[in-house]
Order: structure tokens, then C-alpha cells, then sequence
């Protein structure tokens, strides 16, 4: 798993459990659905008791006529559906067999996470700003704009020392309080009540030199 991934998890919301029940029978019953990727929804039930059970999960997108159901067939309690819209809403619906059979249903709703967003323009307005824009992503609520900050260690091993974030319900943003004359790993994560999606690639930006520092390098050039 993406390291980046692991050190933001402080700076979103981490994936909530999404079951909104809309119709169900009894003996069905959905546990948990949570979404680890943008195209994937993975989704948990209880036992139907008895033997000889199997079990039929349909997807179908919410308020889309153009996308076709996806179906899974299972013996087991849990599985990982694949295939999905990003950033969409799904009515998931559980049906337990015996026997081929149908013995009872249950239906609830689930979102997928956003999609990756990528970083589209950069520019360095100041000695101490940076200004941003991403791409738009189809269910996304907020976006959040990592910037890094690596110095080399003794053994010239890069650590990270400092970690810019900010959150942004628009495709753009700006970034103060940083450094003069220096490199950031900048990167932009999507996000939804879902959860996060991928970060996208990383993106190196420099901060312009400080005003004293051109002071400076004329006054040397003067004084030679």
C-alpha cells in the first residue's frame, strides 16, 4: 500500500460504514460496506442458517439508466465487488438461496470513494506561496493538497521534516507559510463520505528567493 496513503490517514476522515437499509426480509442481513478503492465496493453479511446456502449480490447504480447491474454469486459471507463507477452510489442488494431457493432479501446503499485527481497547473507566487489546480472528480467533496518538505539526513537518507495540509472544496488552492528557495512534494488527494481516494502523482515546486536573498547576491556582485 502507498506509504503517502498511511501518513494522511491522520488528515481525512478514515472510510465510514455505509448501510442505509431501504427494503429487507427477514433472515438477511448486511454487516458492513466500505469502499477500499475508487472502482471496488466490499461488502460483509451474516449466515443465512441452514445448509445448502449461496447468496446473489445486484449493484445497480442510483439514477443511472446507462449502467449496466453488476451481479456477484458467492458461498461465502463476504466478497469484493469490482467494476464500479468512482464516486458513485450504488443499491446493493443481498439475496439468500437454499437449495435455489430464494429465502430473503435485503437492499441498502453504499457509496464508492472518489478517483484519483491529478494536479494540472503550479506556480510559485512568492517566496513563501504556492497556488494550485487539480482536476475535477466525479464525487468528490473535498480535496486535500499535501505539500513535503525532505532534508537530507546524516547517512544522505531524504526525511521528511515537514508536512503542509490543507483542505479545499474547489479545484483550486494556495499554500503560504512555506519556505523561500525551496522543493515541495506536492500532491492532491480526493475525497467523499466514503473515504479517499488515490493520491495523485507528486508533483516538484519550488518556492521563488526571497527578496533579502536578491538584495544580497547583487550587493556581492557590487562589492567584487
Amino acid at each position: 500500500m502507498d506509504k503517502r496513503w498511511n501518513s494522511y490517514l491522520t488528515f481525512v476522515m478514515p472510510f465510514l460504514m455505509q448501510i442505509h437499509s431501504a427494503s429487507a426480509t427477514a433472515g438477511c442481513s448486511i454487516t458492513s460496506i466500505s469502499s477500499p478503492s475508487a472502482a471496488t465496493l466490499q461488502v460483509a453479511w451474516d449466515a443465512y442458517p441452514g445448509a445448502g446456502a449461496s447468496y446473489r449480490l445486484n449493484l445497480r447504480a442510483v439514477n443511472s439508466t446507462d449502467t449496466a447491474p453488476v451481479m456477484v454469486v458467492s458461498t461465502a459471507t463476504q466478497t469484493l465487488v469490482q467494476g464500479l463507477r468512482p464516486g458513485s452510489y450504488y443499491d446493493v442488494t443481498l439475496k439468500a438461496l437454499q437449495y435455489n431457493m430464494e429465502r430473503c432479501r435485503v437492499t441498502q446503499r453504499a457509496l464508492t470513494v472518489p478517483a484519483a485527481t491529478q494536479i494540472t497547473t503550479s506556480e510559485a507566487l512568492a517566496s513563501t506561496s504556492i497556488r494550485f489546480q487539480w482536476s475535477a472528480v466525479t464525487g468528490a467533496d473535498r480535496y486535500f493538497l499535501i505539500l513535503e518538505l525532505y532534508t537530507l539526513t546524516q547517512g544522505l537518507v531524504p526525511t521528511r521534516t515537514q508536512v503542509y495540509n490543507s483542505s479545499f472544496t474547489s479545484v483550486t488552492g494556495q499554500v503560504d507559510g512555506l519556505n523561500a528557495s525551496t522543493r515541495y512534494n506536492c500532491f492532491v488527494i480526493s475525497y467523499n463520505s466514503a473515504g479517499s481516494g488515490a493520491p495523485s502523482r507528486s508533483r516538484i515546486v519550488s518556492t521563488r528567493r526571497s527578496i533579502l536573498s536578491w538584495f544580497s547576491h547583487f550587493n556581492g556582485e557590487i562589492t567584487e
